[in-house]
């Protein structure tokens, strides 16, 4: 067995094995992993499960609405490569049924719950016109070997169920944690006790809600009873006690039976410690802040909300920026544009201060002052229009242009008489020649 081969075989993952080709799995969420006990955990059925549905959508908001833009590095500065077609693709629709947000969000779902996506790259006349996702269920690949190396086709399957083969070089494979050479890691694999516990504690929940009833034991006849008379016993004990709509209710069992509870509660059993535990769990193995699943039960000041979503940004969003700015910039720019037209993908993380006033005025004033922003970048920033003058740089103090700092006022012409222009009695003294030190 080959090295990449026991990777896969040891995440149980045989059905995502990109080398075999054929039929298509039958769903959008076709993989599905074996838990301890025996329950069944796929992409689907973990969005049913609040947290983890809360955590995908945290990364996928934190990439969808931060603009990626195409950019251009000239000299020392740096601007927006508008003139190029990928920065209007990104801008406005990557393809002719997307806007940009729509393309991200498909992006980062399956990227955080099957850890791929492959997107295809349609060409017009050299240049990329369109990028199409395609997420695992509606892509296979075969393999063939040159000089000991993978070469790679794809087989996506469109809306109508038609198969078209691509080149390796016209895919975007992305890969949220590559653990073999182009092999992903498969996100519910790996977390597949996790997300079975906490789906087997909604399971639980509902059916309390369902059955719950004050008594839940054995109910012992001193009387012998035949089955039709233990049937009709039961039916009867559960239709008046059995059910949420019946809890709390009081029990005369008579003097031929008696009842022996068996169940503890769900306090004896501490459920809801249980539940917050897995809220956490979950939290880690998607790498977010349990604030923003709102699991946040003692409250925090406002600093500390500040803090963590700096924490936020840092620890959770930057890598992702990073993986899919790299990933863009090789695959879908030439080494041309890279190497000699300095052109390169970035997220501009600071939409995400659009939201907080005052966290983003004192950012512009700070950088207004040390003269490293203009006014007008701010206002644009802003979607503001310029202003006469705005475009200077400033520095703190007398608010001069930067180009003025530091110079010295003339001074004024002083006329004969004026207090300067007298001898100081103390300094000019006669000494007789001699200075005592």
């Amino acid at each position: 067995m080959g090295f990449f081969a026991s990777l896969k075989n040891a995440f149980g993952i045989k059905s995502m094995d990109s080398s075999v080709s054929g039929s298509f799995p039958a769903s959008l969420y076709p993989f599905e992993y074996e838990t301890s006990s025996g329950q069944l955990v796929d992409s689907w059925s973990a969005l049913k499960q609040s947290t983890v549905l809360q955590c995908v959508t945290v990364l996928m908001n934190g990439v969808s609405q931060v603009p990626f833009n195409l950019m251009q590095k000239k000299g020392r500065s740096k601007s927006n490569a508008d003139k190029h077609p990928l920065y209007w693709l990104f801008k406005e629709k990557p393809n002719p049924w997307q806007s940009s947000v729509e393309f991200w969000n498909m992006v980062m779902i399956h990227l955080a719950l099957q850890g791929e996506i492959v997107v295809w790259k349609i060409r017009v006349r050299g240049q990329i016109h369109d990028l199409i996702p395609f997420p695992p269920g509606r892509f296979t690949t075969t393999e063939t070997y040159e000089g000991g190396w993978a070469v790679k086709k794809y087989y996506l399957m469109k809306d109508d169920g038609s198969t078209v083969i691509v080149p390796e070089e016209d895919i975007w494979h992305l890969r949220w944690r590559e653990y073999g050479l182009r092999i992903a890691l498969p996100q519910m694999s790996a977390v597949r006790e996790v997300v079975g516990i906490a789906l087997a504690g909604d399971k639980q929940s509902g059916y309390s809600f369902k059955n719950k009833s004050t008594i839940q034991g054995i109910v012992k006849a001193k009387a012998m009873m035949n089955p039709e008379q233990k049937k009709e016993f039961q039916t009867n004990w559960e239709r008046a006690f059995g059910g949420v709509e019946n809890t709390g209710r009081s029990v005369f069992t008579g003097s031929d039976v008696d009842f022996v509870p068996l169940t503890n509660t769900n306090r004896d059993s501490q459920f809801v410690e249980q539940r917050k535990l897995q809220i956490e769990e979950i939290c880690r193995c998607w790498n977010v802040n349990p604030l923003f699943v709102f699991s946040d039960e003692n409250g925090s000041s406002y600093n500390a909300r500040e803090q963590a979503v700096i924490q936020h940004l840092t620890f959770t969003m930057a890598p992702w920026y990073r993986m899919i700015e790299e990933s863009a910039y090789v695959n879908l720019l030439t080494q041309e544009e890279r190497r000699n037209e300095n052109l390169f993908f970035a997220f501009n993380d600071n939409a995400l201060l659009r939201t907080d006033a005052a966290t983003r005025s004192e950012f512009y004033h700070k950088l207004i002052n040390a003269g490293v922003m203009t006014p007008n970048e701010a206002r644009e920033k802003e979607d503001l229009p310029p202003l006469e003058g705005g475009d200077k740089l400033y520095v703190q103090g007398a608010m001069v242009p930067i180009e003025q700092a530091g110079q010295m006022q003339t001074p004024k012409p002083q006329t004969e008489g004026s207090p300067s222009d007298k001898p100081s009695d103390q300094n000019n003294q006669d000494t007789g020649g001699d200075t005592n030190v």
